[in-house]
């Protein structure tokens, strides 16, 4: 029996995507492989919550495909694209532009993304202490 890990962003799903180099919406492609005892990744998958997993495991990760042109880029290639086309305005970018470019929209998604956290964090508080005081009464 094998192990299952799938990954799919919410990012992936909720939003729509498009391709650099024709514009054309992009579509989710899944990607497999199986992970054995020694390779590089088996202790990044082995463990779910506090059950560790035996064996081999097939993880099942997601990238996208352009249907026109072929393409097929990474989700976290493709969230700093989206970026870069929001600021140019428009969904076709030469290589030169997403080169001169990429590095900005690295860190503003990094700022994005641990601001993202924090709130949650500070939601999640927030939610504890109220039910804490719900509780108390």
């Amino acid at each position: 029996m094998k192990n299952r890990s799938v990954s799919l962003p919410i990012g992936m799903v909720s939003r729509k995507f498009f391709c650099h180099r024709c514009g054309t919406q992009l579509d989710r492609k899944p990607r497999t492989r199986t992970l054995r005892h020694g390779d590089a990744d088996y202790k990044k998958y082995s463990r779910t919550g506090n059950m560790r997993m035996l064996g081999d495991i097939e993880v099942t990760e997601y990238d996208f495909h352009c249907p026109a042109c072929g393409t097929v880029i990474g989700y976290k290639e493709q969230c700093v694209i989206e970026y870069i086309q929001k600021q140019a305005d428009r969904h076709i970018l030469s290589r030169s532009e997403i080169t001169a470019a990429s590095e900005e929209a690295t860190a503003s998604l990094e700022r994005k993304q641990k601001l993202s956290g924090i709130f949650w964090t500070a939601l999640c508080i927030a939610a504890a202490i109220v039910l804490y005081f719900l509780k108390s009464r």
